[in-house]
């Protein structure tokens, strides 16, 4: 079975939002968000491969692409600005998507390998804070899917060494005319012992849930996303599909009981 970090995270964290989306077509809205975080990506491959960029580097992309540069920086001769793999992991039944903004195996002389990921953000800084006083920007990639599956497949299976270092580059697009954009790193160290007892916690009983409610449509059994487990955590309690755009950090929900929603789960499952 093919997966990506995307849709094991989506299942791990709502069961419902997963079955809504790859089960019964409820698409995601893109929305102002996603649209900059591709248009930023696409520059800086631009940029980083020498080819003409989409946005002159006095625009908003522009000065984004151009503050994050600088983390493109490479390490030694095999550093690569972007690579898109599908990674075979036999022994536990899956076939993984590695897309990984920026890679760079080090010399033996060098600490550890290191991958990036370019993040866009809302927040002005690193500090800045959501109404519920949640930090806005991740500021720790011990737990974060995205970090912990590409570390452990790098490891793994593409690079085969024993510690990499992650690096998530954030420019901020709060920034008025006339002001750069702040960037900040938030760097972490994964070591294969540690990195494959996470992977092996999280990933292979999401796969097995997503295993069976993909069997259970094509039984029809579940004939509709709402059958499907409900995190209610993950919503906010609040029990509606969600558009994976982050509103449910910024209110505090209504409903406080997971009873109170009465909404349906699979056979079994709570």
């Amino acid at each position: 079975m093919r997966v990506s970090v995307k849709q094991l995270k989506m299942a791990w964290s709502c069961p419902r939002q997963w079955a809504m989306h790859y089960l019964f077509d409820v698409a995601t809205v893109e929305g102002e968000a996603l649209a900059v975080g591709n248009a930023v990506h696409s520059q800086m491959k631009s940029l980083i491969q020498g080819t003409e960029p989409a946005h002159g580097p006095e625009s908003r992309i522009g000065k984004m692409a151009r503050e994050l540069i600088q983390y493109a920086e490479p390490r030694s001769a095999k550093a690569v600005s972007e690579i898109i793999k599908l990674v075979e992991l036999p022994e536990y039944g899956i076939k993984v998507d590695l897309r990984a903004d920026f890679m760079d195996l080090c010399p033996p002389n060098r600490p550890q390998a290191v991958f990036r990921d370019w993040k866009t953000t809302g927040a002005e800084s690193a500090k800045s804070k959501l109404p519920n006083g949640a930090l806005w920007a991740l500021d720790d990639l011990t737990d974060d899917w995205q970090a912990n599956i590409y570390a452990f497949l790098l490891m793994h299976s593409h690079w085969k060494v024993p510690v990499v270092e992650a690096e998530w580059c954030f420019v901020s697009k709060k920034f008025k005319e006339g002001q750069t954009p702040k960037t900040w790193r938030v760097p972490h160290v994964f070591h294969y012992p540690t990195t494959k007892a996470w992977f092996d916690k999280m990933v292979p009983p999401t796969v097995a849930l997503i295993r069976e409610m993909k069997e259970a449509h094509a039984a029809k059994t579940l004939d509709t996303g709402l059958l499907a487990p409900h995190n209610p955590a993950s919503c906010e309690y609040t029990g509606k599909f969600c558009d994976a755009a982050g509103h449910c950090r910024m209110v505090s929900s209504p409903v406080i009981q997971y009873h109170q929603l009465g909404l349906p789960t699979l056979k079994g499952k709570t």
